[in-house]
């Protein structure tokens, strides 16, 4: 019997089997969401056959369920709850076990309402574009237009077009005078912008509403009166030494010379004659106004402002490569000179110091405009000056320099495209080396005579002196030069090179070194035969003046330039020119000046006419210095001999005489020790004593007449590296007839 039931109990559950299959949902629901779960009874000992399980009907049904699980309805969905299917009989169950039948419907979750955030508006203006204020459903990816979310809106129609300007309407102002007029314009009072018309389609900047006044647009402006040509003075390089205030251990300070009362003859005087004699309407001053590191009270730069000040002349400095060193600092320097009344200076935050504009007006009309510039290079500049961050070693225009004029001039030239420009600085460029080529000028060679007013090829309008080789030119690519031509400069005025004074017209523009204007540091003598040298003292008459500028009163173009050398004691320079025709060619028998005998140093030579039968050097000592004659001519020679005229109460070196002999040697057979009055200071300088009170004839000196003198020389000739007269300071002395044999 138990074997009958459990025959049975196994058919029940194959056909339990085949009538309730495990199938898919029939209504589409997403796999994804789904989830099987089978439960049904397994019976083990179920051994009836197929045949027998087919020819049974079931009593129970046993559900094969698929889970569907629950998901959250959205603002843009809906969602379910968790239910179960059977496929088997097809129904839809609240749980597991199939206890509790749903309908399909009763299964769906309602999609819930949108969750807005206001999101505010921005209101256009000209400057950008708006924006409508929405609301941003934090669930979904929808904006709408109503809190209710009842109007969707796309991201376009968000957008609203920016607004016309809210301009402010300015009507044209006129020029008056040198004041600058406005041009009719509009600003908007939103974006602040300027404008060319009322509807703001023509931008412009605050620049472009200014009508300037060509008279406004220098830093300053000299009128001179009509009916004239304007007169323009250039001094530099007056480099005043007070050697009173000498910082401790200088060496090369002459104390004498450059003592600091002697400041008005060595300066003041000089300068005091040219402005008087030329009666400038504008002066300009080419740097080094006093050597600085000689003057770390600040007082020379007092006194010289002053001085200039006394003048009630428009004048205008620029700063050299000496001016800084003081220790009172450029600051306080530029301060000073921008208190002045009569001083045209302003001290810009541009590189350097002193970076301004002049404009010379007649008539209402702009003739000319000088700009005064910092070339900068102060090598022993001053802590006090580096202190203001602007102050540079480095020589040459800065960038924002070159910035600043080259606007400066495009606006002048839009304006009043005929004005003249000039250029004044302190250090030359490269181009003067090509500008002065013209005359033989030589950058390689340090010294040089070039005197192109005596030069037959001379070109007219050229003038002046070249002695030395020009001294750390820069601009050597010529970029920042042909920027200047380009701005159509037709004059550049530079100081510096203090045995320079050569003004030279090339590539269409004057290149000019200003005449030194004082006796401080190196200057140039000339010598009574004409030749110009260069020293720190006199050594013959100082060639000390100005340059003069005239210009033209209808255009402003540079009519003529020359120097104004100030006056000498003989007539030889007339109304600041020099008579070349008294500077004649002077011949002194003996050794002639230049190779065989010569003056160095504070000594000065020059041929004279000493009466009218003799003609002599005149030896004049500022300081005591030496005539040296050249060691090459004494070779081979056995005796030198010469003639001195010594006046009446002159100095006397050391207990000594008026004058006295040096010898060098590279060797001594004792020969000199033999020679009458000899000394020997045991450093290998052997001297001939002359004196007043010497018995012996030979080296006796007589005052108030000639006396020829003769030295034996057998002895060391060929071994001599220096033969000198060394002449007491103060002295003037005559020499001629110098030979050997």
């Amino acid at each position: 019997m138990k074997k009958l039931i459990g025959i049975l109990c196994g058919i029940l559950f194959a056909f339990s089997l085949a009538a309730c299959e495990n199938l898919n949902l029939p209504f589409g629901k997403s796999s994804e969401s789904t989830q099987s779960e089978e439960i049904s009874e397994n019976n083990s000992d179920n051994n009836l056959d197929n045949s027998d399980q087919t020819s049974q009907t079931p009593e129970t049904h046993v559900h094969t369920m698929t889970k569907t699980a629950a998901k959250a309805a959205t603002c843009e969905k809906e969602g379910n709850i968790a239910y179960w299917y059977c496929a088997g009989c097809e129904k839809y169950f609240a749980d597991a076990k199939g206890k509790e039948e749903i309908a399909l419907e009763d299964t769906v979750v309602e999609i819930t309402a949108h969750d807005p955030v206001f999101v505010s508006g921005i209101t256009p203006t000209c400057l950008m574009n708006g924006k409508k204020e929405y609301y941003d459903c934090s669930t979904c990816t929808q904006i709408f237009a109503d809190e209710a979310c009842t109007k969707v809106l796309g991201w376009g129609e968000l957008l609203l077009s920016k607004t016309s300007h809210d301009m402010t309407h300015h009507e044209e102002v006129p020029v008056v005078g040198a004041e600058n007029g406005v041009l009719e314009h509009w600003t908007c009072n939103v974006c602040e912008k300027y404008f060319a018309d009322e509807k703001g389609t023509q931008q412009i900047t605050a620049e472009d509403t200014i009508k300037y006044s060509v008279l406004g647009i220098p830093d300053f402006i000299v009128e001179v009166p009509e009916g004239r040509d304007p007169v323009v003075l250039q001094l530099s390089d007056t480099q005043i030494i007070d050697a009173g205030q000498a910082r401790e251990g200088r060496e090369g300070v002459d104390y004498a010379f450059w003592a600091t009362d002697q400041i008005e003859e060595r300066c003041y005087d000089y300068v005091t004659e040219v402005i008087e004699a030329t009666d400038p309407d504008f002066i300009i001053i080419t740097g080094d106004v006093i050597y600085g590191e000689f003057d770390d009270n600040g007082s020379v730069w007092l006194s010289f402002i002053e001085f200039m000040e006394s003048f009630e002349i428009p004048w205008s400095p620029v700063f050299g490569n000496h001016d800084n060193e003081s220790k009172m600092g450029v600051d306080w320097q530029c301060e000073q000179l921008e208190n002045a009344e009569h001083c045209l200076f302003e001290q810009k935050e541009l590189t350097g110091n002193g970076n301004y504009s002049v404009g010379i007006v007649q008539g209402g009309e702009i003739k000319r405009v000088f700009y005064m510039l910092d070339s900068n290079g102060c090598g022993n500049v001053s802590a006090e000056s580096l202190a203001n961050g602007h102050t540079t070693t480095a020589v040459g225009f800065g960038k924002n320099q070159i910035e600043w004029y080259t606007d400066q001039i495009e606006i002048l030239k839009e304006y009043s495209p005929d004005t003249k420009i000039s250029f004044a600085y302190h250090i030359q460029q490269a181009i003067f080396e090509d500008a002065y080529a013209k005359y033989g000028f030589d950058q390689s060679e340090e010294y040089q005579n070039i005197n192109i007013d005596r030069l037959e090829n001379k070109a007219e309008g050229d003038f002046g002196y070249i002695g030395r080789q020009l001294k750390g030119p820069w601009d050597t690519n010529k970029s920042v030069y042909n920027g200047m031509k380009a701005l159509g400069v037709d004059s550049i005025f530079v100081g510096h090179e203090h045995c320079n004074s050569a003004s030279v017209v090339y590539d269409g523009i004057r290149f000019q070194f200003g005449q030194k204007s004082s006796e401080y540091d190196r200057f140039n003598c000339i010598s009574a035969d004409g030749v110009i040298t260069g020293g720190y003292s006199k050594t013959g008459t100082s060639l000390i003046g100005g340059t003069v500028i005239v210009l033209s009163e209808t255009d402003g173009a540079i009519e003529d330039a020359y120097i104004y050398y100030c006056s000498d004691e003989e007539g030889k320079i007339v109304n600041g020119q020099i008579n070349w025709d008294k500077y004649k060619p002077i011949e002194v028998t003996g050794l002639k000046k230049g190779k065989e005998i010569d003056s160095e140093g504070v000594v000065g030579m020059d041929p004279v006419e000493f009466d009218e039968t003799t003609n002599a050097y005149k030896l004049t000592a500022n300081d005591q210095g030496k005539i040296l004659v050249n060691p090459e001519v004494l070779k081979g020679k056995s005796s030198l001999s010469f003639s001195i005229f010594v006046p009446t109460d002159s100095n006397i070196i050391n207990n000594w005489g008026a004058f006295v002999l040096r010898f060098k040697v590279s060797s001594d057979d004792g020969s000199i020790a033999q020679l009458p009055g000899a000394y020997n200071d045991a450093t290998n300088k052997y001297y001939q004593i002359y004196k007043e009170s010497e018995t012996n004839e030979a080296i006796k000196i007589v005052e108030g007449e000639w006396k020829t003198y003769t030295v034996d020389i057998s002895g060391f000739a060929d071994e001599c590296t220096e033969f000198a007269f060394l002449i007491a300071a103060g002295n003037t002395l005559y020499l001629k007839d110098v030979t050997v044999a």
